[in-house]
């Protein structure tokens, strides 16, 4: 079953929030805005795998199933969305810091650091077993 769920979920960041798209027989969206995530933690595998924690704040939680396999294990009381066997997730959360900043630097008026202001967005694919 988490096979199936590995394989149907994307993950993705724009350029105000992070999106997981998960569910193998029933699609689920969970958006993120960056203002509600208090932290990101990444967990680093050897192979330079891993996974991205997110912990948001605010009243409203997903249920820990309703996320699962996507949640952190074994934070149930307060589940965290995660991105969850990704390649290159240094990477990931290089892009995802990025993201972050760039939309910080918006939010308090300072110019973009870069020169376009098209909405672009990272799509990410976890690892699934062959």
């Amino acid at each position: 079953m988490a096979w199936a769920q590995a394989r149907s979920a994307t993950y993705a960041i724009t350029d105000a929030r992070v999106v997981l798209q998960v569910g193998a027989a029933l699609s689920l969206t969970v958006n993120i805005p960056f203002e509600k995530i208090e932290s990101a933690e990444l967990k680093l595998e050897r192979n330079g795998s891993g996974s991205i924690f997110f912990t948001s704040g605010g009243k409203r939680r997903l249920p820990y199933l309703s996320l699962w396999p996507h949640a952190r294990p074994w934070h149930i009381r307060r589940p965290e969305a995660a991105f969850r066997a990704i390649e290159d997730a240094s990477d990931v959360a290089a892009a995802l810091s990025a993201a972050r900043e760039e939309w910080t630097r918006k939010l308090e008026g300072a110019s973009p650091a870069s020169a376009t202001d098209d909405q672009q967005s990272i799509v990410i694919k976890p690892i699934a077993a062959e």
